[in-house]
């Protein structure tokens, strides 16, 4: 009996996703909190400097198993990205809307229909 994966199976899903968790809460519980600390009191020329101080706070303190994360990581993941970028989008996207005032403007375009 073969002991390897079968085709088309992955034997490390359970671990990825473990360390998908780690970083999903480490970034809400950790980093999120911090960025928006700084963010009250400075100014980021662009969305690579938020980013590189993003990954400056992660992985400070990061326990010796975890592995660093970098700027382009935050970047290219989505499920990062969502928690980060609404952080970045709040602070310096000019005319960044809350949900609530989208909703309410669609509401308004619909009822003068």
């Amino acid at each position: 009996m073969p002991k390897g994966a079968k085709k088309g199976e992955n034997r490390f899903k359970k671990s990825q996703d473990e360390n998908v968790s780690f970083r999903i809460n480490r970034l809400k519980d950790h980093v999120v909190p911090e960025m928006k600390a700084i963010c009250d009191h400075t100014h980021f020329k662009n969305k690579t400097s938020f980013l590189k101080m993003c990954t400056i706070i992660f992985n400070n303190d990061l326990p010796v198993n975890e592995k660093k994360i970098t700027h382009r990581t935050i970047d290219s993941n989505a499920k990062y990205w969502m928690i980060v970028g609404t952080v970045y989008h709040y602070y310096f996207e000019k005319g960044y809307k809350t949900l609530e005032s989208i909703k309410n403007e669609g509401l308004n375009t619909l009822r003068n229909i």
